[in-house]
């Protein structure tokens, strides 16, 4: 079983490094709200995983591709809730825009607990959202995880829950690094201009994983 856990972490390395829509969203939100939103929707992606491997272990996930319904729901909800946030960052800098524009001040932001703490569930559940809603995640999981199940060693469940383990130690860490570094690029910026660029590069790359959602098997 350690030969296994070993070859699968390697694996799950490389996954995991691979600049896809999960990667992406981290960096968007930590570029614009700091390395706690980016560690929010990182701990909304690990989520997600850890459902996946339990669905694998007990064989769910084979129905839930049996169900093309299904999925197509998911990838709409999935879609729409990341359209929805980016309609609401264009939104704000229009908002901005006009403002500025009359020579209004700009509106405050809310630097409360509960805000922070809203701000934070939010970037969890559009990281639970984006792992939830592609198909090529719960495949890949049947697919390949079971390779790694050898059930002549021992106990099936056990050796899911260990590689669960070993894809949240190899995982996480690559997401946070991604949040990290992301936090620090935008925290460098002193720039209101380059602020609302980054802000609006922001809800274009959430258009485009909604996009890639919706039109990608």
């Amino acid at each position: 079983m350690t030969e296994q856990l070993i070859w699968f972490g390697i694996a799950e390395f490389f996954f995991s490094i691979s600049p896809g829509p999960a990667v992406f969203l981290v960096i968007s939100l930590a570029l614009r709200r700091g390395f706690a939103a980016g560690a929010a929707a990182s701990l909304g992606i690990i989520a997600v995983n850890l459902l996946y491997f339990g669905l694998s272990a007990v064989g769910v996930g084979a129905v839930l591709v049996a169900s093309p319904r299904l999925f197509l729901a998911l990838k709409i909800i999935g879609a729409a809730y990341l359209v929805y946030t980016a309609i609401g960052i264009l939104h704000d800098l229009w908002r901005e825009a006009q403002a500025n524009a009359r020579g209004a001040p700009l509106p405050a932001q809310v630097s409360t607990n509960g805000a922070r703490a809203e701000r934070h569930a939010g970037a969890f559940l559009k990281g639970v959202a984006i792992q939830a809603s592609s198909i090529k995640n719960i495949m890949l999981f049947l697919a390949i995880i079971p390779q790694f199940v050898v059930p002549e060693a021992g106990n099936v469940a056990v050796q899911f829950a260990a590689l669960a383990v070993v894809s949240v130690l190899v995982e996480l860490p690559i997401l946070l690094a991604y949040a990290a570094l992301s936090a620090r690029l935008g925290q460098s910026v002193r720039s209101l201009s380059v602020r609302r660029a980054l802000d609006g590069l922001s809800a274009v790359v959430l258009l485009g994983i909604a996009g890639s959602i919706l039109f990608t098997a």
